[in-house]
C-alpha cells in the first residue's frame, strides 16, 4: 500500500462492508482464502485493497499466456470480492480479470502489488515484457473498467538504458495522478558485473501520452539497484531504499544500501541520502512505512544483532541541520524470523507487523524456514515481538512473501508464494503455488441492522 496517502500508509482500511462478521474468526489463527492451482495464477506477490473491501492481487505466474520464464504462463491480476451470506459471514469470490501476453506489447510475471486512483483505475508494474532486454525491460500498465470487464493499457516500456529497466516494486501516486518508481537495472551510472545501478521514475499523463521523467540516477555511493517503492509523505517528499550501495565498493554484492529522500524543487527533484546501512547490515529490498510524525519503517533482509535481518526506524531530526536518527526495533535470530524481504504496516497504536523467513515449519524445501507472521508492539522504549503465525508448508503456506494488511479490525491479509495444492507444482523443489491467507485476531461487530 506504499505510495498513498498517509491515512492508507498506516494499513487501516475503511471498509464499505464494514458492518458484518467472520463465523471462522478465532484469535491469531489462520484461514486459507484461496489456495492457487496455475490455471489462475502461480506464486502470488501480493495484496491491495480498495474502500469497497474489494482485494486485489498479482501472481507472477500462471494464466494463458505463452511465457515459459521463470515458469508457466506470464502471471495474471486477480480480484477477490466479499460476499456475506444471510447469516453474516463473509467469504471471497475470486476471478481473473487479466491474464499477461508477454512480448513485445505487454508486460511479463509481475512481482509487486497495485495501487488504486481516486477513478477506481489500478496501476502496476512488470519486470519483464516489452521491448530490450531479451525478455523485455519492463512495463508500468494500467487496468480500468469498460462496463463490467478490465482493460489493460502499457503506459510505458522501459528500454534498459538511461530510462531504466527491471522495475520490481509497485507505483506511487500523487494527487496530480503522476506515477513515481524505481527499476532495478537502468540509469547513467554502471554498478554490479557491468549492470546499471538503477533509476528513480516519473511518469506524467499529456496530449500525447504517457511520458518518463528520470529524476534520479543511482550512482553507488548514493545507493543502487533499488527493488522496493517509494512512499509519499503530506509535503510530497518521496523516500525509498536500496539493497547496495552507499558504502565503498568492496564487494559489488556486499549488502549495504541506503535510504533517501527526493524533494520537489523549483527547478526538479532534489536528492539526499538520509541513512547509509554499515556494511554488511543493509539489504533492504522492501519500502518503506510512514506515520503520522514522518517517521520510517523498514526491514534489513541481513544486519541486526545476529546478522539475520532486522527492522528499523528512521526518525527525522528535531533541529534544522541535525541527522536522521537510526534505530534497530528487533533484531532476528531464526526462530523469530530471518531474512525479512517484505515492508512493515503500522496500526493505530503503533504496532508493527510484517513477515519474514524461518520458523519452526518442517514441510517446506528448508527444513525450519516456511516464515512467519509477527508482531512489534513498543512499551516504555523498548520493543516486544510476539509471533502471530508460524507457517507450516504443505497444504499451508511456504515463505510469506507480501507485506501484510490490516483490515478496521485487526485481522491480517497476505500471500504466500508457495504452499497450497501439492498437484501445483511451479518449481521442483516448492510445493503448491501458494495461497492468500488471513491471521484472524478480532471479529467485526455484527450488524445490528440486518
Amino acid at each position: 500500500m506504499s505510495g498513498k496517502p498517509i491515512t492508507l500508509v498506516l494499513g487501516i482500511i475503511s471498509f464499505a462492508w464494514l458492518a458484518g462478521s467472520f463465523s471462522d474468526a478465532q484469535t491469531d489463527s489462520e484461514n486459507i482464502l484461496h489456495t492457487f492451482a496455475g490455471k489462475d495464477g502461480a506464486v502470488p506477490e501480493g495484496l491491495f485493497f480498495d474502500r469497497a473491501g474489494h482485494m486485489y492481487g498479482t501472481t507472477q505466474m500462471g494464466g494463458s499466456g505463452p511465457c515459459t520464464f521463470p515458469g508457466k504462463g506470464c502471471g495474471e491480476v486477480f480480484e477477490a470480492t466479499p460476499v456475506r451470506s444471510p447469516s453474516g459471514a463473509i467469504t471471497w469470490k475470486k476471478r481473473v480479470i487479466y491474464e499477461f501476453q508477454g512480448g513485445s506489447n505487454d508486460g511479463e510475471a509481475p512481482l509487486a502489488p497495485l495501487v488504486m486512483d481516486s477513478a477506481g483505475n489500478l496501476y502496476g508494474t512488470t519486470p519483464w515484457g516489452g521491448i530490450g532486454c531479451g525478455d523485455g525491460c519492463g512495463t508500468v500498465f494500467q487496468l480500468r473498467r469498460e462496463g463490467g470487464q478490465w482493460v489493460e493499457t502499457v503506459l510505458y516500456k522501459f528500454t534498459g538504458g538511461s530510462d531504466g529497466g527491471t522495475p520490481e516494486s509497485e507505483v506511487t501516486l500523487d494527487s496530480a495522478g503522476n506515477i513515481f518508481g524505481t527499476t532495478y537495472n537502468g540509469g547513467l551510472r554502471i554498478c554490479n558485473q557491468g549492470f546499471p545501478c538503477g533509476v528513480v521514475y516519473e511518469l506524467q499523463h499529456t496530449e500525447s501520452g504517457w511520458v518518463e521523467t528520470v529524476i534520479h540516477s543511482f550512482d553507488y555511493a548514493d545507493g543502487a539497484d533499488p527493488v522496493g517503492g517509494l512512499v509519499m509523505d503530506r509535503a510530497g517528499n518521496l523516500y525509498g531504499v536500496t539493497p547496495f550501495g552507499g558504502q565503498r565498493r568492496l564487494d559489488p554484492y556486499e549488502p549495504t544500501g541506503t535510504i533517501f529522500e527526493l524533494s520537489p524543487t523549483a527547478s526538479g527533484w532534489s536528492f539526499q541520502v538520509l541513512y547509509r546501512f554499515p556494511a554488511g547490515g543493509g539489504g533492504s529490498y522492501a519500502g518503506l512505512t510512514i506515520d503520522a510524525s514522518g517517521n520510517l519503517y523498514g526491514t534489513a533482509n541481513v544486519g541486526g544483532i545476529y546478522g539475520l535481518g532486522s527492522v528499523y526506524e528512521l526518525q527525522p531530526p528535531t533541529q534544522h541541520g541535525m541527522p536522521w536518527v537510526f534505530s534497530t526495533l528487533l533484531s532476528f535470530d531464526f526462530l523469530n524470523g530471518i531474512g525479512p524481504q517484505t515492508g512493515v504496516v503500522l496500526d493505530p497504536a503503533g504496532n508493527v507487523y510484517g513477515t519474514a523467513g524461518g520458523g519452526t515449519g518442517q514441510n517446506c524445501f528448508q527444513q525450519g524456514d516456511c516464515g512467519l507472521v509477527f508482531e512489534l508492539s513498543p512499551s516504555g522504549g523498548a520493543w516486544t515481538e510476539t509471533v502471530l503465525y508460524d507457517f507450516q508448508g504443505g497444504t499451508d503456506g511456504e515463505y510469506a512473501n507480501s507485506t501484510p494488511l490490516l483490515d478496521p479490525w485487526g485481522n491480517l491479509y497476505g500471500t504466500t508464494a508457495y504452499g497450497g495444492d501439492a498437484n501445483c507444482i511451479p518449481f521442483p523443489q516448492y510445493y503448491g503455488c501458494g495461497i492468500v491467507y488471513r491471521i484472524n485476531r478480532n471479529a467485526p461487530e455484527t450488524d445490528s441492522t440486518k
